[in-house]
């Protein structure tokens, strides 16, 4: 599975989805990296097919991301928060992707 919708502890919708080298991403980006990106959208906004672009994350911050502790995707935007408990649900998915 290519993407994880969660709502998260503070009941705002996030989308998940990662980005394997070669695909395209944001507006016009292609992940030219060895690595898997992690793009995190806010899912009530339709700007793209799964939400408005928070941010993107190296697959393995996420993975190696301490247990149980939140996540703040940005800091300007109080709502962009993931809790732990939601944070612990990527961790499986990324571990099972």
């Amino acid at each position: 599975m290519d993407t994880l919708t969660l709502t998260a502890g503070n009941g705002k919708t996030f989308t998940f989805r990662r980005i394997e080298p070669g695909m395209s991403y944001g507006r016009s980006a292609v992940n030219d990296r060895p690595d898997t990106l992690v793009e995190v959208y806010d899912a009530a906004y339709s700007f793209t097919p799964w939400g408005q672009v928070i941010c993107q994350y190296d697959v393995r911050t996420l993975e190696t991301h301490t247990p149980g502790v939140g996540l703040i995707l940005d800091g300007g935007i109080p709502v962009w928060r993931v809790d732990g408990a939601s944070m612990d649900q990527v961790r499986a998915w990324l571990a099972h992707a």
